[in-house]
């Protein structure tokens, strides 16, 4: 099972395409002067906030409150071996926002194995050495098909962090300002950021659709996710649209992972969970509603993690839109 564990971790995140060749980070420079009407490409003047978490060694501004997720990762090439991490992510202004502590890292892991869990594991160039305090770390560059990015990696001791943004527009103040903010210390100063404490699930859900060609992801403890266009009706200007409406669908860049329940393990319960959601044009994930579920809270498992899915919006006639979509987790114990 430990070894089944470890490989699909490294595929933690969706698969977003064809690579092609990295140019440097894309907020290395200013934005053009073409770009600098629009209003993505303004760095925003209030919202922002300072955040950290208790327990944790970081603090970063951040554009909203971001979701906090735990979850287990395998130590690097151990079939046996897991340790927690936690994710905190946030969409706004179209850039993707993520931050990854990772507990107990062991001095053989390598930095860039760390972006494994934020990132698709292609398209990553290595950059220059950094050093904040006493933590050495390092830039590492991003670019696959429509999306470029930068991360970088710390460690300090008693964790590794990756904080990590994503764009498609230039939108390079934002990520700028994400990165100046970063801070690493023993008592880091800042909001408290909460977990998200309630289900966002509709009590009747829709009619299920048939099903389409989808985009697949992979799930934690053999929970293989999919991500679907959903054929639900737009119902007007303001309601979410079908993706074949869209000037370009909405694009997910991160999956958090299902856990696997103690009961459900102690049942071998396995099989599919399938809901239907609105990726709203915030970036927020809304109106869940379960279409197919599992027992033993397998169900509510994967629709908390539908909650914390990071993307980016749907464009329809050059404006960000609401998009209807299925999104599937196939629970296996392996």
């Amino acid at each position: 099972m430990r070894k089944s564990l470890a490989r699909l971790f490294a595929s933690a995140a969706l698969a977003l395409g064809t690579t092609v060749p990295c140019t440097p980070a894309p907020w290395a420079a200013p934005p053009a002067a073409a770009d600098l009407g629009r209003p993505e490409a303004q760095q925003p003047a209030q919202g922002w906030e300072r955040y950290t978490y208790p327990g944790e060694e970081f603090s970063v501004e951040l554009p909203g409150a971001p979701f906090v997720w735990e979850m287990r990762r395998p130590v690097y090439k151990s079939e046996r071996e897991t340790e927690k991490m936690r994710t905190f992510g946030v969409y706004a202004g179209g850039v993707v926002y993520l931050v990854a502590s990772f507990d107990e890292p062991r001095p053989f892991e390598p930095l860039d194995y760390f972006i494994s869990f934020g990132w698709n594991g292609s398209g990553v160039t290595p950059g220059e050495g950094l050093k904040m305090g006493g933590s050495p770390g390092r830039e590492f560059h991003l670019q696959t098909a429509g999306i470029r990015g930068t991360a970088r990696v710390y460690r300090t001791g008693k964790r590794v962090y990756l904080f990590m943004a994503q764009i498609q527009e230039p939108v390079e103040a934002s990520a700028r300002r994400f990165f100046d903010s970063v801070t690493l210390s023993a008592s880091p100063a800042g909001r408290a950021v909460r977990p998200l404490e309630r289900l966002l699930v509709r009590p009747d859900p829709p009619p299920p659709q048939p099903p389409l060609p989808a985009a697949s992801g992979v799930g934690s403890l053999g929970a293989a996710a999919e991500v679907r266009p959903s054929a639900a009706p737009a119902a007007g200007a303001d309601q979410p649209v079908r993706p074949a409406e869209t000037t370009r669908k909405a694009l997910v860049v991160y999956k958090t992972e299902p856990n696997f329940t103690e009961e459900a393990r102690r049942n071998n319960v396995t099989g599919v969970v399938r809901v239907r959601a609105v990726l709203t044009s915030e970036g927020k994930v809304d109106r869940i509603s379960v279409i197919k579920g599992l027992p033993d809270g397998l169900t509510e498992q994967a629709v908390r993690a539908a909650q914390h899915i990071l993307f980016f919006p749907a464009v329809k006639d050059g404006r960000r839109v609401s998009q209807w979509v299925i999104i599937e987790y196939n629970f296996n114990i392996v």
